[in-house]
């Protein structure tokens, strides 16, 4: 008797080297094709995703789970995927959670939106075994444990059915981690002074700093409580801060490496547990704190190691000598945020030039014929599409970072669990 199936995991790969046919090629849409009109004359549910080339399979290739209303001869399964992988379905549950790698945390993590499929509720298929769901929560406090999961990022990364169940063990992880940070002597905090005018791109500045170095950041307003949005971010920008938004000695420990770092907030003291501070102001460091001794204010200039100013021409940055105890230049630039995108056109010409960087002839030309030709209009669409890619840029980072979070040792776990 032909055998048949009640529910099938099919495996396609993109390219399939056949003997008869040659090359034979698949695309997304000709997956989708094939289950959507399939399904429309057998009435069974499906369930498929996309999985790009990983260390198991060389190339694209399409997970696909099959739930039939009645057994399947395995002959039309066949003739529908004619170079597939067939399997029989064990468990469906697991077979779906694993077309987004739910429960494998070593390989690549797919969202529950990344699955095409004609189930009308996928709730059932989301739910993890108790087993499961202890795995995860413990690959989560490793991640809480190293740095990679704070509170900034918490709900991103961990599913709400788990934060829910588990919100306390969460949370005391994320407190632990805090306290094993602050407590470290030996960490370093950088501190950036950023004064100037309103308008000459201070905290624009703050931000490509952030997104150059792929940090997560914080943007907080002077207010009555200036660490209220702070949630463990790697850096802390203090915008259009002024020196009564913290009294004197309170402001320098929070910028103080050897001590708890907490600052007074308006429901409870929030340490720094990040790396950089940034701080934007109107008013330049000099006339902070006027009334402290000047050797109270060189514990406060040794902490700012470095101070630029913004003016609407150029950038001009300073470093602090702790044996002259002030503030020598370090270097300047012209501002190019404050500049228009034509100007910025020409000055990359100019700089690339003075430098001895060689253009491609054709590369070359086409900003020197936008320089020439393009109308103002056709400027202010360049500098739209900048606005658009420094976005994409940030989603971009963020991406990586969620990427480059460490697999679990689901092995280690289980025998740490069971022993």
């Amino acid at each position: 008797m032909a055998k048949s199936y009640r529910n099938v995991n099919i495996r396609v790969s993109s390219e399939n080297d056949t003997n008869d046919d040659g090359l034979k090629l698949y695309t997304f849409t000709d997956i989708e094709n094939i289950l959507k009109d399939w399904s429309e004359n057998s009435g069974f549910t499906y369930w498929f995703i996309e999985h790009e080339a990983d260390d198991e399979v060389s190339m694209t290739h399409w997970h696909i789970v099959i739930k039939f209303k009645s057994p399947m001869p395995f002959a039309p399964i066949k003739s529908r995927f004619p170079y597939g992988l067939i399997e029989n379905t064990k468990n469906m549950k697991n077979s779906i959670q694993y077309l987004i790698h739910l429960n494998d945390k070593s390989k690549k993590q797919y969202a529950w939106g990344d699955i095409r499929t004609n189930c009308l509720d996928m709730t059932p298929y989301k739910v993890q075994t108790s087993s499961q769901q202890e795995v995860t929560i413990q690959g989560i406090m490793e991640s809480i444990n190293s740095g990679n999961i704070r509170e900034y990022n918490q709900f991103e990364v961990i599913p709400i059915e788990l934060w829910a169940k588990h919100k306390t063990r969460i949370e005391n992880a994320l407190t632990y981690y805090r306290e094993r940070v602050c407590m470290d002597k030996n960490r370093a905090i950088e501190v950036i002074f950023l004064s100037g005018a309103t308008g000459l791109g201070k905290t624009t500045f703050a931000k490509e700093y952030c997104i150059g170095l792929r940090k997560s950041c914080c943007v907080s307003s002077s207010s009555n409580d200036p660490l209220q949005d702070y949630k463990g971010e790697d850096v802390l920008i203090l915008d259009d801060l002024r020196d009564d938004s913290f009294k004197f000695h309170d402001f320098l420990k929070l910028l103080d490496t050897h001590t708890l770092s907490s600052s007074r907030s308006r429901y409870h003291n929030k340490p720094f547990i990040g790396d950089t501070i940034i701080i934007t102001s109107t008013k330049p460091l000099s006339d902070w704190y006027f009334n402290e001794s000047s050797e109270d204010k060189h514990q406060l200039y040794r902490r700012i190691r470095q101070v630029v100013k913004f003016t609407p021409d150029a950038i001009f940055a300073f470093e602090y000598d702790d044996k002259l105890c002030r503030y020598i230049p370090a270097g300047s630039s012209v501002n190019y945020i404050t500049m228009r995108a034509k100007e910025r056109a020409k000055l990359a010409v100019k700089l690339f030039d003075a430098v001895g960087v060689e253009f491609k002839p054709a590369d070359k030309k086409v900003i020197q014929d936008a320089i020439k030709n393009y109308t103002d209009d056709d400027w202010k669409q360049v500098e739209k599409e900048e606005i658009e890619e420094a976005t994409e840029a940030e989603k971009k980072a963020r991406k990586a970072y969620e990427d480059s979070l460490p697999p679990i040792d689901e092995k280690k776990i289980a025998k740490h669990r069971v022993g």
